[in-house]
């Protein structure tokens, strides 16, 4: 297989609740600003989520839509991906892939105002897109972490534009 790109459409938004918001956000990039791209789009439920299950609001509808998002990526043979998501948890599978592919040599650069380093034991919300570094770096619900074809080590990491952090996230 020849070496390719992907720009690949995941805007999940179950991570945030019951929120429609990030969902419509991630189509309206997509409408407004990426006609005439190829692109590989993960179906998305509108549907109300699921119940709490392991810890996380909408738990199976996510680990889903992280199968379908690994299934594409794999499918594509994808080298670079730009991802166009909803919530932070939308691109864990990308991130994963791409430091699977180079060995765990890159630098990720999270910028956000929010850590995303809960798990689903720290979080009061059980919302996932609270979860997906911590995820990355292999901390979290074990059947997602097992989803992931590689984890990111701290050492991978640099944090931009933090300013609120729960307490979990503090401590760790």
């Amino acid at each position: 297989m020849k070496k390719s790109h992907l720009n690949i459409v995941i805007p999940q938004w179950q991570g945030g609740g019951q929120d429609l918001s990030t969902y419509r956000g991630g189509l309206e990039i997509q409408n407004n600003y990426l006609l005439g791209l190829e692109l590989a789009e993960v179906e998305i439920s509108c549907e109300n989520v699921s119940e709490v299950k392991n810890n996380i609001v909408g738990y199976d509808e996510i680990v889903q839509q992280l199968v379908d998002a690994k299934m594409q990526i794999t499918k594509n043979n994808a080298k670079t991906i730009f991802t166009i998501g909803g919530g932070c948890d939308a691109d864990i599978a990308s991130i994963s892939h791409l430091n699977g592919i180079t060995g765990g040599n890159m630098t990720l650069l999270y910028f956000d105002a929010h850590g995303d380093l809960n798990t689903p034991k720290s979080s009061e919300s059980k919302y996932f897109y609270g979860m997906p570094l911590r995820t990355l770096l292999g901390d979290g619900d074990e059947k997602i972490i097992n989803l992931l074809p590689s984890k990111l080590s701290p050492a991978q990491v640099i944090m931009l534009g933090i300013r609120d952090l729960d307490k979990a996230e503090i401590e760790y």
